[in-house]
C-alpha cells in the first residue's frame, strides 16, 4: 500500500467522526433494504411470526420513536464517558497518548452503533405517516430497530469495561510497545552500509510546508529515481522537524516528477516508522509517573521492562540502512536512519535524570542493559553504547542518600562493567 495512503487512512481512523458517519450511511441502506422486503411481503403472511414485532401503525411509530429518543440520549452518555479516558490520559500520560485513545476500536464502534441505530430509526419513521392508510407496516423494519437497541445495549455493557481497562498502566504501556514493534519490523532491511555514500549534490528538494516528516515512502521514491537513472539523497527522516522552505534533500541529476509527493509532512510525529517516538512515548509515560505529584515508580519500571526488550528486538531485527538499492543493485536513495546510540539515548537518558533518588528504577535500568547484552549480537561499538549508559547509571548512584540503595545499584554497575 502507498505510504500516503496508508497514511490518510491511519488518520481516518484516528478520528471519532469516520465510523459514525459510515454506520450512518449504512444504516440508511439498511432501513431501506427492510423497508423493501416489508413493501413485497404482504402484512397477513407475517401476521403469526414470532420472530417479529406485529402492533398497529401507532404502536410500531411509538416504538421507533423510543428507539431513537433512547439512543440518542445514550449515545451522549457514551461520549461523556469517552471523554474521561481522554482526560486522565492527557494529565497522566502525555496528550502524545491521546491518538492511542482516540484509535480505540471499541469506542468508535460504539458510538457509531447508537448514531447509526438512531439515524436508521428516523429513516423508518419517515415512511410512517401520520395519516392515512399503510398498505404494509414496517413490522421487519420495527424489529430490526428493537434488534438493534439490543446490539447498542450490549455494546455498553462492554463499553464501559473497555475504558476500565484502557486506563490501566500496562495496558496503555502495551498499545505504545506493540506500534514499537511493527515500526521496527516493518522498517528493518537488509544492512548495506558497505556502500560509500556520495557528498550531497544535485537539485535541491525544498519543503513545501512546516512539521514534522511523518512518513517516507521509500518504495516510490526508489521507482522514480530508477525510472530515471537517478538518485535521490535526504537528510531528514521520519521525526524530523522541516520548515517551510527547508532544503530536506537533493537529487544527483534531478527528476521530472515530484518526489515529495512521497514524503508525508504533519503536524506531530506519528509511531508508524518513527522508531525513536515510540521510545519517548514509553519514557513520557516513565517520566510521568515518577514526577512528585503521580510518584509511581512501578509504571517506570514497566516502562524500562519494555524498552529493554524493544532495543533487543530492533538489533534482532537489523538495524535499517542509509542506503537503499533498486533490483539491480544500484544506489538510488540515501537517507538518515536511527542508530544504536541514538535510540539508546532516546530510552534511558530522561528516565535515569528523573530517577534520581529512586534506587529499584536505576537497578532496573541496568537490568535492561543486561537484557539487551544477553538477548542481542552486538558490535563492540553497540556494546560500548551499554557501557556508556552503564557508567552514567553508575554516576548517579554515588548521589543516593542511603549507603544500602547505593551499593546495590553500585554493584549491579560494577558487574555489568567488568564483563
Amino acid at each position: 500500500m502507498p505510504t500516503r495512503l496508508h497514511y490518510y487512512l491511519d488518520h481516518l481512523r484516528s478520528g471519532y467522526w469516520f465510523l459514525p458517519l459510515a454506520f450512518s450511511v449504512g444504516a440508511v441502506v439498511l432501513a431501506r433494504v427492510l423497508l423493501a422486503l416489508d413493501a413485497a411481503i404482504p402484512d397477513a403472511a407475517l401476521a403469526h411470526s414470532p420472530f417479529l414485532y406485529i402492533g398497529p401503525a401507532e404502536t410500531e411509530r411509538n416504538t421507533l420513536l423510543t428507539v431513537a429518543t433512547t439512543t440518542l440520549s445514550v449515545a451522549g452518555v457514551v461520549f461523556s464517558l469517552t471523554t474521561v479516558p481522554l482526560s486522565i490520559a492527557a494529565s497522566q500520560y502525555g496528550s502524545r497518548l491521546l491518538r492511542n485513545f482516540l484509535r480505540d476500536t471499541i469506542t468508535q464502534v460504539t458510538l457509531a452503533a447508537y448514531f447509526g441505530t438512531f439515524v436508521y430509526c428516523l429513516a423508518v419513521l419517515f415512511t410512517l405517516s401520520p395519516e392515512g392508510d399503510i398498505p404494509n407496516l414496517p413490522h421487519i423494519a420495527t424489529t430490526g430497530a428493537l434488534a438493534l437497541a439490543l446490539a447498542c445495549f450490549a455494546l455498553l455493557v462492554f463499553f464501559i469495561h473497555n475504558v476500565a481497562a484502557s486506563l490501566q498502566a500496562p495496558v496503555v504501556i502495551d498499545e505504545v510497545a506493540d506500534d514499537v514493534e511493527r515500526a521496527i519490523a516493518a522498517f528493518a532491511l537488509p544492512s548495506l552500509h558497505e556502500l560509500p555514500i556520495p557528498k550531497p549534490e544535485g537539485t535541491p528538494l525544498v519543503a513545501r510546508t512546516t512539521g514534522y516528516v511523518q512518513a517516507i515512502d521509500d518504495v516510490g521514491l526508489i521507482q522514480l529515481a530508477t525510472e530515471q537513472s537517478t538518485q535521490v539523497q535526504l537528510r531528514v527522516q521520519p521525526g524530523s522537524y522541516v520548515g517551510d522552505g527547508e532544503t530536506i534533500g537533493w537529487v544527483q541529476d534531478g527528476l521530472a516528477g515530484d518526489p515529495l509527493r512521497f514524503i508525508v509532512i504533519g503536524s506531530q510525529r506519528l509511531p508508524n516508522q518513527d522508531i525513536e517516538f515510540g521510545l519517548n512515548q514509553l519514557v513520557e509515560i516513565a517520566v510521568r509517573a515518577m514526577s512528585p505529584a503521580i510518584n509511581d515508580p512501578f509504571t517506570a519500571i514497566n516502562c524500562l521492562d519494555r524498552l529493554g526488550v524493544l532495543l533487543s528486538h530492533t538489533l534482532r531485527h537489523g538495524l535499517p540502512s542509509p542506503c537503499r538499492t533498486d533490483a539491480s543493485g544500484t544506489l538510488r536513495l540515501i537517507r538518515p536512519v536511527p542508530t544504536f546510540e541514538s535510540l539508546c539515548g532516546a530510552a534511558f537518558h530522561l528516565i535515569r535524570q528523573y530517577s534520581r533518588g529512586c534506587a529499584e528504577v536505576l537497578i532496573r535500568i541496568m537490568d535492561a542493559l543486561v537484557f539487551v547484552s544477553e538477548h542481542a549480537t552486538l558490535t563492540p561499538e553497540q556494546r560500548g553504547v551499554l557501557r556508556t549508559h552503564a557508567q552514567a547509571v553508575q554516576a548517579e548512584a554515588t548521589g543516593l542518600p542511603n549507603l544500602a540503595d547505593r551499593e546495590r545499584v553500585l554493584e549491579r554497575c560494577a558487574n555489568f562493567l567488568i564483563e
